[in-house]
């Protein structure tokens, strides 16, 4: 191996030996240490000791992934992350060896090529850091975008992944956990909301058993939660906390009791108009059918909002109002209209329409409530404010 690198002069193939060696001996600092000792008998220049380094910090990355094998989704991320970080930098400074070299001989003249490479070294990483730390938001939603979470179906439990206890003496750190498990609940119940439609206008009555079926973990997610956030609240918070932690369990208040309109109110609704042999009318369920995208897109932009605590976002949906009560209106209007039209099931079915409607305009308010939460909490705090004691409605 020392002879093959002694021999290497093209920087590409210098950066895969490095990298090669570092995967298949899990170290680094093993093939950085080696560089060094080379370099400094004179055996590498600095520009091939340099590309030999930039690929052991791609191929230390193998031991990131193995680490990670049979681990959670976060860990996974976790080493895509140190993956995606050093290839990155790696393919961004492979064009830039011979100026780095130049460099570290203009910043330790005087020094030998061992100390020149370990500069390099430094160099290297700590640029890496001041370019990708402006990025971490994007970063973190690529990774998230190339690792998903499991997809969560009716017949498994909605177990909390973040609620840990662990770091219950850290309020900033816990309330974060519980923000991204309101995250989930929140992206499930929005999963409810879209189910529902084709349940709610077909005729089938196991779509509604289902339906329910989805409820339950939607409670015990709840009742998780509202734990942990009691538990929390047990430590001395500051104001803008104990503030955080109102709106979450707000929040999650929320986001339960619309997963019971959907699995309690929709669904009994649906069954009696079932029980009454009422279908609903071709226009009468385009016109639902357009109201309940609107609410359904309000549900989903106020939990996004929370979860990355965007005010603009939240006051957005604030500002839904206004379009989706003229669309409220609307199907009042011909509702009304062919009223007299209606006899017998025709007119059950009218009333079974009345309420889905209902239904759905009170999650269209409560998609309000929870962003109006995200205002309130990203506002500056009154002078005379005092803390918040956390307790569930």
């Amino acid at each position: 191996f020392i002879d093959f690198v002694a021999a290497l002069a093209n920087p590409v193939a210098a950066i895969l030996t490095g990298m090669i060696f570092t995967a298949l001996v899990h170290s680094s600092a093993t093939t950085t240490g080696i560089v060094i000792v080379l370099a400094g008998q004179g055996m590498l220049t600095l520009e091939t000791a340099i590309a030999v380094a930039l690929g052991a910090n791609v191929g230390t990355c193998a031991t990131a992934g193995l680490a990670a094998i049979g681990k959670p989704r976060e860990a996974v991320r976790a080493a895509l992350v140190h993956v995606l970080f050093n290839v990155a930098g790696v393919l961004i400074w492979v064009a830039f060896i011979p100026q780095l070299a130049a460099l570290v001989r203009y910043v330790s003249p005087a020094g030998d090529v061992p100390r020149q490479v370990a500069n390099a070294h430094t160099i290297f990483n700590v640029a890496n850091t001041l370019v990708f730390i402006g990025f971490t938001t994007q970063i973190a939603r690529l990774v998230e975008w190339i690792v998903p979470d499991s997809p969560i179906t009716a017949d498994e439990p909605l177990k909390p992944l973040y609620l840990d206890t662990a770091l219950l003496s850290t309020p900033a750190v816990a309330m974060e956990n519980a923000r991204r498990e309101l995250g989930r609940m929140g992206s499930y119940v929005a999963d409810m909301l879209d189910r529902a439609l084709p349940a709610v206008l077909g005729n089938s009555r196991g779509a509604l058993h289902a339906l329910e079926a989805m409820d339950k973990p939607v409670d015990r997610l709840h009742q998780a939660i509202i734990a942990y956030l009691g538990r929390v609240s047990l430590n001395r918070l500051s104001e803008d906390q104990a503030q955080t932690l109102m709106q979450l369990v707000a929040m999650s208040n929320d986001l339960e009791h619309v997963g019971d309109r959907i699995a309690t109110d929709l669904t009994t609704s649906t069954r009696k108009r079932l029980d009454e042999h009422a279908p609903i009318r071709p226009e009468a369920a385009r016109r639902i059918t357009a109201y309940h995208a609107d609410v359904a897109k309000a549900l989903r932009q106020a939990v996004q909002a929370v979860m990355e605590e965007d005010a603009a976002l939240a006051a957005e949906v604030r500002g839904m109002k206004r379009e989706v009560t003229v669309l409220s209106r609307d199907i009042a209007r011909e509702r009304f209209r062919h009223v007299p039209d209606r006899v017998d099931g025709a007119l059950m079915a009218y009333v079974r329409e009345v309420e889905i409607v209902e239904i759905l305009d009170g999650i269209f308010k409560i998609a309000r409530r929870i962003a109006r939460g995200e205002i309130e909490t990203e506002a500056e705090p009154e002078p005379d404010a005092t803390p918040l004691v956390a307790a569930a409605r």
